[in-house]
């Protein structure tokens, strides 16, 4: 059950990010934790430097939800995609997506394009004029 939701992780003092089950527990120095269903999640972007536990980026893997790690100007310095010999029907085509630059940089393309739909919809939640603005004139990242 997919429900298109995408997760950001962003570099905090004291965040720290750990595997519970099927599920992930965040922890901040100073606030209860959080429990997230990784079946909720479809696309996630770890931003910064993250203490995780690698059980984190197993468990998106085995929900088929592509990872994506971001320095801290967000560009993206890594992708992490699920991968899954025993799925005939998929073996071939992700063996291809990982073989040839034009499908990695097709995947880096449709990356940074829900990136900006994902950006312009909070804008347009929180300042929709300058999310117009954005929706009129164009939207790119310098």
């Amino acid at each position: 059950m997919n429900e298109d939701r995408t997760l950001y992780l962003n570099e905090k003092k004291g965040l720290i990010v750990r595997r519970d089950g099927p599920s992930l527990w965040i922890t901040e120095k100073g606030i209860a934790g959080r429990r997230i269903p990784a079946r909720f999640i479809n696309m996630v972007y770890i931003i910064g430097n993250i203490k995780m536990d690698a059980g984190v980026i197993t468990l998106f893997s085995e929900q088929n939800t592509p990872i994506s790690f971001m320095n801290s100007k967000g560009e993206t310095i890594g992708i992490v995609m699920p991968y899954n010999h025993n799925q005939l029907n998929y073996y071939e085509d992700q063996k291809r997506i990982l073989q040839n630059e034009r499908y990695i940089e097709r995947f880096k393309e449709w990356a940074v394009s829900m990136r900006r739909e994902a950006q312009l919809f909070v804008l347009k939640k929180v300042a929709f004029d300058k999310a117009s603005t954005f929706i009129s004139k164009g939207f790119r990242e310098s």
